[in-house]
């Protein structure tokens, strides 16, 4: 899945260096290099989390929820750099204000569904998976899952616990789109670098091994 597989995963990894996080995001991002796939997986995760989170509002007592929900942005919080946890945090509670009875039934009545409540939330989490794989055929891009699911499948649950950070990571580190927001940089790889040594090694090896082109 990535190029560090020997990175050791611990408490301090986890909670206080955020390692275990990047060392994931080295194996999230090469499946999201082009733009559009990027952008458009904030929308798609971001409708199948806000499906989940209206799901576990809508079958579990209020307090339980409430808990639950918590416990979740608490663990994004302390587990994922400090400007994607703030992001995030502010997607959850946006989520928590979002009432998806109250956006159903703008449209139509919610006893048309069949489960009612729990039910919009269900078609809610299958249309923001089912769009999620479709930006993907269209990009030309396979999806992480595909990487591992056969061999390793226990890594669908760290998958989906960081999805949503990791797409607002896909975001960040494009600048928002502001700055190169007409440079394309679809072919280029995103990852995380051990030292500034190994960039220059990789510009040694650069100008050693590619040959120079003088006209653009």
């Amino acid at each position: 899945m990535s190029s560090a597989d020997d990175q050791k995963h611990n408490l301090a990894s986890i909670f206080l260096t955020k390692s275990s996080y990047h060392h994931f995001a080295c194996s999230f991002h090469p499946y999201h290099k082009h733009d559009i796939n990027a952008f458009i997986h904030v929308l798609t995760t971001g409708l199948g989390v806000w499906g989940a989170i209206q799901l576990v509002i809508a079958c579990l007592d209020e307090a339980i929820a409430f808990w639950m929900i918590l416990s979740y942005a608490t663990i994004i919080a302390a587990t994922t750099p400090l400007v994607t946890a703030v992001f995030h945090t502010v997607f959850v509670h946006g989520c928590l204000q979002v009432s998806i009875v109250d956006v159903v039934e703008q449209y139509i009545p919610l006893e048309s569904i069949p489960g009612g409540a729990p039910g919009a939330c269900a078609i809610t989490i299958a249309v923001g998976y089912g769009l999620q794989d479709l930006i993907h055929w269209l990009c030309a891009e396979a999806t992480l899952m595909s990487s591992y699911i056969h061999t390793k499948p226990s890594t669908l649950f760290v998958h989906t616990i960081w999805l949503m950070p990791l797409v607002i990571d896909s975001v960040l580190i494009r600048h928002l789109y502001v700055p190169k927001i007409f440079v394309s940089r679809n072919r280029n790889f995103f990852c995380q670098v051990t030292s500034k040594k190994a960039i220059e090694e990789v510009r040694q090896w650069i100008n050693r091994e590619v040959p120079e082109t003088p006209v653009s």
